[in-house]
């Protein structure tokens, strides 16, 4: 029976078979049918906002990344991207230091160089050029790079200028118009070959009234005085970082009404040169004396002037210029200030608001180590006070310190007051009264020229294994 009527079922005529066969096949072979790609459904404006998410803040160019590999994946987004110029206007040229500068590579990375500039139509430009050469031969790649980016000044939006000194030739005639766009701005010189002639900042037409971000990293022929800086400083009401590697020189330091108002400025970086025994420290305090910084948090000091013994006539403008931005300053940075360990000690006493904090002095200076038993001391937590004790209106300083990082000589403290001050910040007594700290010390980091003891090293084993970043290294010369 069952073959008799697979037989009748075979042979059946197709008016008697059901008249919705057609279509239930029909409707079969649509739900079969692959559904749409949920991107491709969404709006343009959005796919777009998609692919800006995606890409990295500078593609580098020549590589197969940002809107170059988005273009890869199919026709329709090969087309969406080639027409948003958008995807284009932020990209990054690495010239290479170890390729040979040949007709052919110049012309290679020019040529992409300017179709992304072609792409990019009008849109503001947000560029980076990298140089940072290692070989005493000239190569004068990235010099070519930023002449053929001068045109497009107009269009200048966020600018990092990485280059050989040799190469800042380019910028040594002022740029047109007025940047209209321009607000972020980064120029680094390096590299083993100086500029020929001197470069003047202040003459290039830049906008400074504009600016958001400024970092300028010149080379010793063409620091900025303190001089030129407070010019440029005094233009600058919508600034919110500036770095720059200054010369210790100010023109009649006492000579001042009222201080430049710097209403938006977060983070002031400093790198200290030249200057004279005792004048380079005095113009330094009466420079910080000029500005008024109140949103001022993360405040970084280098001092790369020839040490000298003249600092002490001017802690006390200092630390004034500490108290003044003592609410708002969290981080605080200070490389090679020739401060004593008292002298230490009362600047980080006038920022009780710090919990990142990075101290470097000097590796081979033992007897002005400023890293000693007192500092320590002084920033440890004592817990079982007494009564006398918790009426001092500060027991220690740094009450918010969670991170510290120390460069120092390390011979001048011992063992027992540094396990101290670790164990005192790992945890905090929540019952007693007065000021102790609102956060524990959650990363430690020190270098010194001393190796730690066989019994340290347990202890550091132990603060990692309770949740302490920590190391204690130790630089060898041989």
């Amino acid at each position: 029976m069952p073959v008799y009527h697979k037989h009748i079922d075979i042979v059946t005529p197709p008016y008697l078979k059901p008249k919705r066969s057609h279509l239930t096949a029909v409707s079969v072979e649509a739900n079969f049918r692959p559904p749409s790609s949920t991107f491709s459904i969404l709006p343009t404006e959005l796919q777009i906002e998609i692919f800006v998410h995606f890409l990295p803040t500078y593609p580098r160019v020549g590589t197969a990344e940002g809107p170059v590999l988005l273009s890869r994946v199919c026709k329709s987004w090969r087309q969406l991207v080639y027409f948003t110029p958008r995807l284009w206007s932020s990209f990054e040229v690495d010239v290479t230091a170890a390729s040979v500068d040949t007709p052919s590579t110049y012309a290679k990375s020019n040529d992409m160089m300017t179709r992304w500039l072609q792409l990019s139509k009008n849109y503001p430009l947000s560029v980076r050029i990298v140089h940072n050469p290692l070989g005493r031969v000239p190569d004068q790649r990235s010099a070519r790079l930023v002449a053929a980016l001068i045109p497009h000044t107009h269009r200048w939006r966020n600018i990092q200028l990485i280059i050989p000194a040799s190469d800042v030739v380019t910028l040594q005639q002022p740029l047109p118009l007025n940047l209209p766009q321009l607000q972020t701005l980064t120029l680094h010189l390096n590299g083993n070959w100086s500029s020929r002639s001197s470069l003047d900042i202040t003459t290039l037409n830049i906008s400074w009234h504009q600016l958001a971000i400024l970092d300028l990293q010149l080379e010793h022929n063409n620091l900025l005085s303190f001089d030129k800086c407070l010019e440029i400083l005094s233009q600058t009401e919508r600034l919110e970082r500036f770095s720059v590697n200054a010369e210790c020189v100010l023109t009649c330091p006492g000579d001042f009404t009222e201080p430049i108002l710097l209403p938006k400025l977060e983070t002031l970086d400093l790198v200290l040169h030249g200057g004279a025994s005792g004048i380079a420290e005095s113009h330094m305090t009466h420079f910080l004396a000029r500005l008024s910084l109140p949103r001022l948090c993360d405040l970084r000091l280098a001092w790369l002037v020839r040490q000298a013994a003249a600092w002490a006539p001017n802690q006390f403008n200092f630390v004034t210029f500490l108290r003044s931005v003592a609410q708002t300053t969290c981080s605080l940075s200070i490389r090679y200030l020739p401060l004593s360990a008292d002298q230490l000690v009362e600047c980080l006493s006038a920022l009780p608001n710090v919990c990142h904090l990075d101290l470097r002095f000097s590796l081979g200076d033992c007897e002005n180590d400023p890293i000693t038993d007192q500092f320590f001391t002084k920033c440890t937590v004592h817990a079982s006070a007494d009564r006398m004790k918790r009426r001092t209106p500060n027991p220690h300083i740094l009450p918010n310190l969670h991170y510290l990082n120390l460069h120092c000589y390390g011979k001048r403290y011992t063992s027992p007051v540094f396990v101290a001050f670790l164990e005192s910040r790992m945890k905090v007594p929540q019952s007693e009264p007065g000021p102790l700290p609102t956060s524990t010390l959650t990363s430690f980091h020190l270098l010194s020229m001393l190796p730690p003891l066989p019994s340290m090293e347990k202890r550091l084993g132990r603060y990692r294994l309770q949740g302490l970043d920590v190391s204690v290294e130790t630089l060898l010369v041989r």
